[in-house]
């Protein structure tokens, strides 16, 4: 695969994103919006589904969902950037681990320079046994170019876990330098014997560089 061109440097100013949260599917924890347009003008491919919408700024908007088959099943992860008079400026299907059964791209935010995308991906087709498993990317805005990626842990928790981001821009934001993902999680062990309990709250921070070890760039 060739070597992406790099095509913009570092960000420096953080712009918040406001995202508009879409309609929920029934029953389910994460954000769906069926298939109608996202924004005025945009024409999309009819085996996509849009999960969420996030305003940019200079007339942008990221687009993030999920193509599917024609059952509506085997999502991989998608993102559109749509600029102003609702032109498409780039899109791309994000990769998923070959061993895990489908994922979506749920949210995004933005720096002036980078999209940031929270993918949520499920291991297996039998949902008794699957376990949600969360994803960061870092894409170059301009030109849609990955950055880096990291899946990302539920912080002191050992035991095997499904984990989720429910919709809405606070739950998957920019703030100080650093990238803010709050969800939940339930242990797989509590599905052969149900408690009753209340999915438990995570929160996580991480440098907003997310190929650095260090500081937000």
């Amino acid at each position: 695969m060739k070597r992406l061109q790099v095509c913009c440097a570092l960000a420096f100013l953080v712009l918040f994103a406001t995202v508009v949260p879409l309609r929920a599917r029934a029953g389910s924890t994460v954000p769906h919006a069926g298939k109608e347009p996202a924004v005025a003008g945009v024409k999309l491919p009819a085996d996509v589904d849009i999960y969420a919408r996030a305003r940019l700024g200079d007339g942008e908007w990221c687009l993030v969902g999920a193509k599917s088959d024609r059952d509506g099943m085997d999502e991989r992860p998608v993102v559109y950037l749509i600029g102003a008079g609702s032109r498409l400026v780039w899109h791309r299907q994000l990769p998923i681990p070959k061993d895990y059964y489908q994922g979506r791209a749920t949210h995004c935010v933005a720096s002036r320079r980078m999209l940031y995308v929270l993918v949520q991906m499920d291991t297996d087709s039998e949902q008794s046994t699957s376990q949600t498993v969360l994803r960061a990317v870092q894409l170059r805005r301009k030109c849609g170019a990955t950055v880096a990626s990291k899946d990302l842990d539920v912080p002191g928790v050992a035991a095997a876990y499904t984990a989720w981001v429910d919709e809405g821009g606070g739950n998957f934001a920019l703030a100080g330098g650093k990238l803010v993902v709050k969800g939940q999680y339930d242990l797989m062990s509590e599905r052969d014997h149900p408690t009753g309990k209340a999915p438990t709250p995570f929160r996580i921070e991480l440098p907003s560089s997310l190929g650095s070890r260090g500081g937000a760039r």
